[in-house]
């Protein structure tokens, strides 16, 4: 597919495929109509069939926080030569030891 290019002048005139008295409406009566894919004012956010999109929001219990931990070279060859995933599975072995009351 080819790139387009417009002047600034050629961008000033073409028409807007936007709805500006529907825009103008909803703003004037402070209604919103949430048909597919439309973007809720009062919330912030796009609305599809009456649901927000994107992923939930985590509990803080299971939020993870970032941090810097520094290991040997050897240790940390050996933790990504385990495969995809092994952040994940160093915390969760380092959640059971802290449980375990061993660390």
């Amino acid at each position: 597919m080819a790139t387009m290019r417009k002047t600034l002048d050629e961008m000033r005139q073409a028409k807007s495929g936007t709805d500006w008295a529907r825009v103008e409406k909803m703003m004037a009566d402070g209604t919103e109509t949430k048909a597919e894919g439309d973007f809720d004012i009062s919330e912030g956010r796009f609305v599809r069939r009456g649901a927000l999109i994107g992923r939930p929001k985590l509990k803080d219990e299971d939020r993870k926080v970032g941090t810097y931990i520094r290991f040997s070279p050897r240790v940390l060859n050996h933790l990504r030569a385990s495969g995809k995933n092994w952040q994940t599975r160093l915390s969760k072995k380092v959640e059971e030891l802290v449980d375990a009351g061993e660390l």
